[in-house]
């Protein structure tokens, strides 16, 4: 027997490895999520395809190109559990899997064509402090892994320790964050093609923010991808698997 396989398959006896929704153990074949939750995960199926209810929250942004999200954002669900999981408590591996998987879908498309750089939303140096990552960037280490396109951490600087978007308006959510993003060190970005990468898109305020900050740039294009996009109210998928349907956690809608 090779050595590592059995290290990790010792590991698996005395650390069971737990699936991010159901709790229950993961098979050796099966990374984070069982084959069960995997399958019943809440896809949008948006895919690369043009005018995606997420695409037209952008649809005023003429640097925008295309826009998509992998799953749907149901508060309260087991499916929203892998994303509190990353965002709150630390699962980074968790991040990149899922970006993994969103970039494994998007690969057969047009999406990641003549994508130069990958930039994740950034956070404010409190915030990534106290939390010790930035969720958006772990994403984008599982989307960079798959497509190799390079990530870029230079361009978006976060100016001010806004306070979270949770239960606020819409137009509260503008207004909170407004000129929240400054672009630096963009010499030689323009005609280049950027991919804005977040974990939670809700209104498009945050990412809107981040493209008005870098739309000085000339011919800059810009496309985005995020892990989820918020569902409407009601619409939450009937997920047929113990225990997936009665978590109760705190909605993590976009910083």
């Amino acid at each position: 027997m090779k050595l590592r396989p059995f290290i990790r398959s010792l590991g698996d006896i005395l650390f069971p490895r737990q699936c991010a929704i159901c709790r229950k153990t993961l098979n050796p074949s099966e990374r984070h999520l069982c084959t069960a939750c995997l399958l019943s995960l809440p896809y949008t199926g948006y895919r690369a395809h043009s005018g995606n209810p997420a695409e037209r929250m952008f649809w005023e942004h003429r640097e925008v190109e295309s826009v998509t999200s992998y799953l749907h954002y149901f508060p309260g669900t087991g499916a929203a559990r892998p994303v509190i999981s990353l965002k709150y408590f630390g699962k980074m591996n968790l991040g990149q899997y899922l970006g993994e998987k969103a970039a494994e879908e998007l690969l057969s498309t047009s999406f990641f064509n003549g994508v130069d750089w990958l930039v994740p939303v950034p956070l404010h140096k409190v915030r990534w402090n106290t939390r010790g990552y930035n969720q958006s960037h772990e994403i984008a280490r599982g989307v960079s892994r798959i497509t190799k396109i390079p990530i870029k951490t230079d361009v978006l600087w976060r100016r001010r320790n806004n306070r979270t978007q949770t239960r606020l308006t819409r137009h509260e959510r503008k207004e909170n964050v407004d000129q929240l993003f400054v672009a630096h060190r963009t010499r030689g970005l323009e005609g280049k093609h950027l991919m804005l990468i977040d974990d939670v898109l809700t209104t498009g305020a945050t990412l809107g923010a981040c493209i008005h900050a870098l739309s000085h740039i000339k011919d800059l294009r810009i496309s985005i991808l995020t892990l989820y996009v918020t569902g409407r109210p009601g619409t939450a998928p009937d997920i047929h698997h113990p225990d997936v349907t009665t978590v109760k956690i705190e909605h993590p809608t976009d910083e």
